[in-house]
């Protein structure tokens, strides 16, 4: 079938549909929402006229259908909308239709419009109406019938049927079906970018109507998906949408390889197939030699800041070397995947395993200590993007340097270089206490300053957050320091509770030791060594919940003299009582 314009095909169905209909006298109407369609429509029928009729010195061309001329107008209260006329005009020209005298004896008039004017409303007939010639359903029909005998005709009949009800959902124009028209016509490959799709090379092998339907809504649910996200978020297409980092710098941004929008579906849908198929999940750090250990601590709340992880290992002061144990759910992790980092010292002289059990593995890493502050980092090298975990560690000596301060609001920057391995500090803060025994406060003027903590207790560098873009100073401790760095805080996402329910935390659900902490005067939970905030009901539910432990109550009441103390129970039920004060314990 040679190419041919879905104007070119609207006035064949015009043609057909009139050669029956059409009397002189006649008027009908056409609503095109459209000003690019109007413009290109009124073009086509005016190419399409034998003659011409002129009314007040303007010529307005006729096409001839059963001995009938039909006057081809287009209304216009856009400026977009070229060779329209307006209302008063179409007025005057239908009143010399009706009249059916002179040059207008056996003429009709179509008239194209967006408009809600009785004007050009009433009394004129609606071509879009059911069975009309430019009725979504006749053309629908039609398209059907052209397409009937190719390969892919089920394909296109499906297509039809889903743009139908789409052009009934948002009460559109035959105009929806211009692009499935123009594969159509083309008698070429199946195209369904034009029509915000995916083009699929396999549709073509499908027969079944709910089947194709179904791959159609996927195909969309996938392009909308994908588009948001490239126009919203470039920086984060790899997290976002769950591909791998080498597939989203080949196909979206500037200078892309090949863009994402001109993919075949199904190449798409391998990507998040494979990327889907997670062989490896991290569950738990832990150590033989090390009892305290800070973290992990997650970089940020998405997928891509859930995989780097920031651990504080405070190792004995008499030890002369750590272990630690990195634990994954999954069958396969080969030692080559492994990679130490970031330490010359750590990386050649560490012993390094990768000891299996059924469903785990687990990475094994001994390295001697010198009781200086030591950081490295231990990453993954997968082909999965969501297998690609980085963990950074700092071990401490236990009591060199006082943790508690920080404990919930750092992140560890490594990359190597001794000099500029240091702690970044997420907080709001303008102090950071360093040593609790000491009643000394160091006040920062400057960057990169170098304090005690055995003579100042607190260091002060509120004045200089305000004037400086970058917080740097040094603490130091018996000859070992400790390099900060300060920024604003992260606003954290609201919790999920209870934590049954956060899909993200289901492989520590049956971990006995493993607990949020709630903060009473900042309302929030301290959770993976991250203060995260408690909105709602959920925040009113805490605030109940610590004043029972807080305050030993049977019953709470927003009116506390209403409020019942536990231990008016103890002399009428002291087992129920002694129950209830291990329980009590047990949550504080």
């Amino acid at each position: 079938m040679s190419e041919t314009l879905f104007e070119d095909f609207l006035l064949a169905q015009l043609i057909d549909y009139l050669a029956e209909e059409i009397s002189p006298g006649q008027r009908y109407q056409f609503r095109s929402p459209d000003p690019g369609n109007t413009n290109e429509l009124i073009l086509n029928l005016r190419q399409a006229s034998g003659s011409n009729i002129d009314l007040n010195g303007v010529s307005l061309p006729c096409i001839s259908i059963a001995d009938t001329h039909l006057i081809c107008v287009a209304h216009s209260d856009d400026p977009r909308i070229v060779e329209g006329f307006n209302e008063n005009y179409i007025s005057m020209l239908r009143d010399q239709v009706a009249g059916q005298e002179g040059d207008f004896e056996n003429s009709a008039l179509l008239i194209i419009h967006n408009s809600l004017l009785d004007t050009l409303n009433n009394s004129a007939l609606d071509l879009s109406d059911s069975g009309a010639a430019w009725s979504p359903q006749l053309i629908r029909q039609s398209l059907a019938e052209t397409s009937k005998d190719y390969e892919a005709h089920n394909v296109f009949d499906t297509l039809l049927q889903w743009q139908s009800e789409i052009i009934s959902d948002e009460e559109g124009t035959v105009f929806g079906f211009k692009q499935i028209h123009q594969s159509i016509a083309s008698g070429s490959d199946l195209k369904l970018q034009p029509l915000s799709l995916l083009d699929d090379a396999g549709l073509a092998e499908m027969n079944g109507q709910s089947q194709i339907k179904r791959r159609l809504e996927d195909n969309r649910d996938i392009f909308e998906r994908f588009e948001r996200v490239a126009h919203h978020f470039p920086d984060e297409v790899s997290e976002r949408l769950r591909v791998s980092e080498k597939f989203a710098r080949k196909h979206f941004g500037e200078g892309a390889e090949l863009p994402w929008k001109e993919l075949d579906y199904q190449k798409i849908k391998d990507e998040l197939s494979q990327q889907d198929e997670k062989k490896l999940e991290f569950g738990s750090i832990s150590s033989e030699s090390i009892e305290e250990i800070v973290g992990p601590r997650d970089e940020s709340s998405t997928s891509a800041g859930k995989r780097r992880k920031h651990v504080i290992l405070l190792a004995e002061p008499d030890a002369k070397s750590f272990d630690i144990s990195i634990e994954f759910v999954g069958d396969e992790l080969p030692k080559s995947d492994v990679l130490v980092e970031h330490n010359e010292s750590v990386e050649s002289q560490n012993s390094l395993e990768i000891k299996k059990t059924k469903k785990r593995r687990r990475i094994a890493l001994e390295c001697p200590y010198d009781g200086k502050p030591t950081f490295f980092r231990v990453r993954l090298d997968r082909k999965l993007t969501s297998e690609r975990f980085d963990f950074r560690f700092l071990v401490l000596t236990k009591g060199e340097f006082y943790i508690r301060d920080f404990e919930n609001k750092f992140l560890i920057k490594t990359d190597g270089s001794r000099d500029k391995d240091h702690l970044l500090l997420q907080t709001e803060d303008r102090e950071l206490l360093i040593n609790p025994e000491s009643a000394g406060r160091a006040v920062l003027f400057e960057n990169e300053q170098v304090i005690s903590s055995k003579e100042s207790g607190t260091v002060d560098y509120g004045e200089l957050y305000e004037e400086s873009d970058v917080v740097s100073f040094t603490v130091e401790n018996q000859g070992h320091e400790l390099r900060f760095q300060i920024e604003g805080e992260i606003s954290q996402d609201s919790l999920t509770l209870p934590l049954l329910m956060d899909s993200g935390r289901f492989n520590r659900l049956f971990d006995d030791n493993y607990n949020g902490s709630y903060l009473p005067e900042k309302q929030r939970v301290v959770i993976d060594n991250q203060e995260t905030n408690v909105v709602a009901i959920r925040a009113k539910v805490l605030e109940i919940e610590d004043a029972f432990v807080e305050n030993k109550l049977l019953f709470f009441s927003d009116q506390e003299s209403r409020s019942l103390p536990a231990l008016s129970m103890k002399e009428f039920a002291p087992e129920l009582f002694e129950a209830w004060q291990q329980f009590v314990d047990y949550l504080r």
